[in-house]
């Protein structure tokens, strides 16, 4: 969020200070058509997710599953998220999980919980 703010305020960041977020900008004046992230990463308490084009992999727990399986979705074919098709997609859900496991360690833990 740091990132379009400092934007939009036209102050530069000093490259010192790495920030967490990205300028948005571009892509909500249409002057860039390129996606601003590769994947998208997140966590709440014990439910997790990670989004990669059109495939969401999450965790969610109480929801139909355990604290440690997986569930996949084709966004494309299932915005609403009705079909897991992770026992038809081993690979995939391996390599999304892998992928959130590699970005999870980059985070610090959250500060505070639910």
């Amino acid at each position: 969020m740091f990132g379009i703010a400092a934007a939009v305020a036209e102050v530069s960041v000093p490259e010192n200070r790495p920030i967490d977020g990205v300028n948005l900008l571009p892509f909500l004046t249409r002057e860039s058509e390129d996606s601003p992230h590769s994947e998208l990463f997140w966590r709440v308490g014990n439910k997790v997710a990670i989004r990669a084009g059109d495939w969401k992999l999450l965790r969610n727990p109480g929801r139909r599953q355990s604290e440690t399986t997986w569930e996949l979705y084709n966004l494309t074919n299932d915005v609403s998220e009705t079909s897991n098709v992770a026992a038809e997609q081993p690979e995939r859900v391996k390599q999304l999980a892998t992928t959130w496991q590699r970005l999870n360690e980059q985070m610090i833990d959250p500060v505070w919980q639910r």
